[in-house]
């Protein structure tokens, strides 16, 4: 087994994952919806273009699908650092 796995953009996979992520949640996390106040949305489309680094700070298996939802709020596409746990269901 691998023990890092850079980063490898595939638009196919990022428009599925876009396309089956609130069913994905919904069955694997029981999380019916996230959400982000109408100012934070702005706030985060405002760092689009940004270096940043984003941390939670409730760490479960759900995180990485949040992390997910919050960069398309953000308009933006990012590499993730998640433990290969949180997709075994994969």
């Amino acid at each position: 087994m691998q023990f890092f796995i850079p980063p490898d953009f595939q638009l196919p996979v990022a428009w599925f994952a876009d396309a089956a992520l609130p069913g994905v949640i919904k069955q694997y996390q029981n999380i019916d919806a996230i959400l982000i106040d109408k100012s934070d949305r702005q706030m985060l489309r405002s760092l689009r273009k940004e270096r940043l680094l984003f941390f939670t700070n409730h760490p479960s298996q759900a995180e990485p699908m949040i992390a997910y939802h919050v960069a398309n709020v953000m308009g933006a596409r990012f590499n993730y650092m998640a433990t290969r746990r949180a997709f075994d269901f994969l």
